[in-house]
């Protein structure tokens, strides 16, 4: 569940575009949470962040990518 970063919490079997994102060079996904770096080395997470582990300094869930804050 929202790791899929379009704003919705939908499953999907095939990849999907996430709007918010752009010159993705890497992603990385754990069980409920994906994240991306991006050509400038921008970290983006997002999907489910109950223990911190999305770097933005909450435990939010957003269903949206959200910078990771150093």
């Amino acid at each position: 569940e929202n790791q899929i970063g379009n704003g919705t919490a939908m499953d999907s079997p095939t990849p999907a575009q996430v709007p918010t994102l752009a010159n993705v060079r890497q992603v990385g996904a754990g069980n409920f949470h994906t994240c991306a770096v991006d050509a400038r080395g921008v970290v983006a997470c997002w999907g489910r962040g109950g223990f911190g582990q999305l770097g933005d300094g909450t435990m939010n869930t957003p269903m949206n990518p959200v910078r990771v804050r150093w």
